[in-house]
């Protein structure tokens, strides 16, 4: 069971992680 502050670092790292991939894929395509 993990507790709501690992909950809330996963939570911050998945939407870190999703905005470097976001900004990687506009990059790529202008």
């Amino acid at each position: 069971m993990i507790t709501f502050l690992q909950f809330l670092t996963i939570n911050y790292l998945s939407d870190l992680h999703f905005f470097f991939v976001y900004r990687r894929f506009h990059i790529v395509t202008g």
